[in-house]
């Protein structure tokens, strides 16, 4: 009779083990083969990892590099979180130990939610939810040392879950493996830009500051007022201690910073016009700003000239600390247009096509350009319904 037992054991254990190992299978197009990995958090909407590149269009998108196949992760049959992946996606917010984290608005209600989804196994899990009333007007998150931080509304002790006033934004946190969300700090005001090891940057009446995480005081990294800018120019990037991210001069012209959160210190390491930049564990590729001629009609239908900022044709190449700037590659009429990556020699993301007698004439699509040859491929248009299909 035990005997019997025993080989019913062994069968049910031996058929679990096959069902499990058919899953692991079907999701196993999604391994990436020989791992890619970077260092660097960043609050863009091209986020890498393996043979993958994930991009942030209403849902999540994801490029195969290797075989310039497009596919939306959410589709996958075989796999969770549908719902999330093809939902209103709001941020992609960074890449951690092979999850991508992003956070959405979920179908017909007013909840957002910040979300992790498993590149290789297809899972996906809710880390937080926040109602209408709990989130906050910055959706900035970031995951340090297996915590996401990000900011929430929480209501006062005694007040009115009907009346806005009633709420306070705090700094929170909540452990990717599950468990209670901590409270941080009140933000006060200000708004999180970024994490760095023991420290929030944040953004509070003109200034970069630095929050210990153990202490809670402050520091100011940089007074925007005093360098003549009016601020940061988009989301950030961070390696390390170390926070990169383009400001905006008083004359519109955008150039990069790199502020420090441990040694308290902000400087200007490229000091000229930059149309945008990528910050990878080895230095920052970076794309100057030119004025070029563009054509568009008057109140009267008049077909008149004006300047247009777009990216110039040479993408450069500068140091952590901004030094040893050079030329990394001439580029032809197609360029970056928006967010872009740059892995094993080739540049990806949101490009455009310009047209040469009129700058603001542009296809955009997303794809690769060669940085040796200059040829470009293209992975799909950004505009097209479907958007999933490689061409």
């Amino acid at each position: 009779m035990r005997t019997m037992n025993y080989v019913k054991k062994l069968a049910a254990l031996t058929t679990a083990f096959l069902i499990v190992l058919s899953f692991l299978a079907a999701c196993g197009e999604r391994r990436p083969d020989g791992i890619h990995e970077t260092q660097v958090i960043r609050q863009l909407s091209v986020q890498e990892y393996g043979p993958y590149v994930f991009y942030s269009r209403g849902a999540v998108i994801r490029y195969n590099r290797t075989t310039n196949e497009v596919s939306r992760p959410g589709d996958d049959p075989e796999c969770d979180g549908a719902e999330l992946l093809n939902g209103t996606v709001t941020e992609l917010n960074q890449i951690y130990e092979g999850k991508l984290i992003f956070s959405c608005f979920t179908a017909f209600s007013h909840d957002f939610r910040y979300v992790s989804y498993d590149v290789v196994s297809g899972k996906t899990k809710v880390i937080a939810s926040l109602g209408e009333a709990e989130t906050a007007a910055s959706h900035t998150a970031a995951v340090f040392d297996g915590y996401l931080y990000y900011a929430r509304k929480l209501l006062k002790e005694g007040g009115d879950r009907t009346k806005l006033s009633d709420y306070e934004t705090y700094f929170c946190r909540t452990s990717l493996s599950g468990g209670s969300e901590e409270r941080i700090m009140r933000a006060d005001g200000a708004a999180l830009f970024a994490v760095t090891p023991g420290r929030l940057v944040t953004i509070k009446d003109g200034k970069l500051l630095s929050a210990d995480l153990n202490t809670k005081e402050e520091t100011i990294l940089m007074d925007f007022d005093e360098y003549g800018f009016s601020g940061p120019a988009g989301k950030s990037s961070a390696l390390g201690n170390s926070v990169f991210f383009l400001c905006k001069g008083v004359n519109n012209d955008q150039v990069i910073v790199r502020a420090d959160a441990v040694a308290e210190t902000a400087e200007v390491i490229v000091n000229e016009p930059v149309f945008s930049f990528c910050l990878t564990d080895g230095g920052i590729f970076y794309l100057p700003k030119v004025t070029r001629d563009g054509k568009m009609k008057d109140d009267n239908g008049e077909e008149i000239t004006v300047p247009a900022e777009v990216p110039g044709n040479e993408l450069r190449f500068c140091e952590i600390d901004g030094s040893g700037c050079r030329v990394a590659a001439k580029l032809g009429q197609v360029n970056a247009r928006g967010d872009f990556t740059v892995i094993d020699g080739k540049l990806i993301g949101l490009l455009g096509a310009y047209d040469p007698e009129d700058a603001l004439s542009v296809t955009a699509f997303f794809g690769t350009i060669d940085l040796k040859t200059g040829q470009y491929s293209t992975a799909f248009s950004p505009d097209a319904a479907d958007a999933v299909t490689a061409r």
